[in-house]
């Protein structure tokens, strides 16, 4: 159950981070690439993103991005 904003926001992050992959024909290069493409696709402000993340994550939001893009 998602319990506030920050969570909320965060939630919507993964999401459209997963979304992304795998990359294949279909999606051969990955759209959003910095806290600040994700943060103008979920039309919040990049340092609100930044903060929810890390506060529900541990993790700043360049590096999910970066160990998401590791693994593929």
């Amino acid at each position: 159950r998602i319990t506030n904003a920050s969570q909320r926001i965060a939630t919507l992050f993964m999401e459209l981070l997963e979304r992304q992959f795998p990359i294949d024909e279909s999606h051969p290069y990955i759209q959003l690439r910095s806290a600040s493409d994700f943060a103008g696709q979920l039309n919040v402000h990049v340092n609100h993103l930044n903060r929810s993340v890390k506060e529900i994550t541990g993790r700043t939001t360049s590096q999910l991005i970066a160990e998401r893009v590791m693994q593929e």
